[in-house]
């Protein structure tokens, strides 16, 4: 004779809720990043970018005495590259060498980001490209937003549950 036995525990049903929280953290720039160029021409490559490097260099120590950190100086982009010139039946004339140099200034102190691009163009920077706004701290603001939205969720799930007459115990899932 064989016999065989199975033991099944029953399971609970389980309770839960399911909700969800939001939230939205604002904070201030504190930061700046300047996006500045020097373009030089020459009929001479050698003397479009001996030229242009001279510029640059000026311009560099204009920023820095202006109040940027030179820590915080850096070259973005460098090109040097033929411009040819046509007369009115497509011949070539002349060739030229263009040389662009791209600098970003990092700005921690936004009060001096004017003066140091009035510094920059004053010293021969010809463009400033762009001026960028940002928060050096992001992770402590979106640490803050998770903890909010958390909290929000919390709050929800706690009323949702006390209006059935329950509590919030024993966190399955977040």
């Amino acid at each position: 004779l064989f016999s065989s036995m199975s033991v099944e525990a029953e399971e609970l049903p389980r309770r839960s809720l399911t909700v969800s929280g939001s939230a939205e953290v604002t904070a201030k720039s504190d930061t700046a990043a300047i996006y500045l160029s020097v373009e030089t021409e020459s009929a001479q490559v050698k003397n479009a970018a001996r030229e242009n490097a001279q510029i640059m260099t000026d311009v560099r120590n204009a920023v820095i005495a202006a109040g940027a950190d030179a820590s915080r100086i850096e070259t973005q982009n460098y090109n040097v590259y033929p411009q040819n010139i046509y007369d009115d039946k497509g011949r070539m004339k002349s060739k030229k060498y263009k040389c662009t140099n791209s600098m970003k200034v990092v700005v921690s102190r936004l009060d001096k980001t004017a003066a140091i691009m009035d510094a920059a163009v004053e010293a021969g920077a010809n463009r400033i490209d762009s001026v960028d706004f940002s928060v050096s701290k992001t992770q402590e603001y979106k640490e803050e937003a998770l903890r909010q939205a958390t909290a929000a969720a919390l709050r929800k799930a706690q009323i949702m549950a006390g209006t059935l007459g329950r509590s919030v115990v024993n966190v399955i899932s977040v």
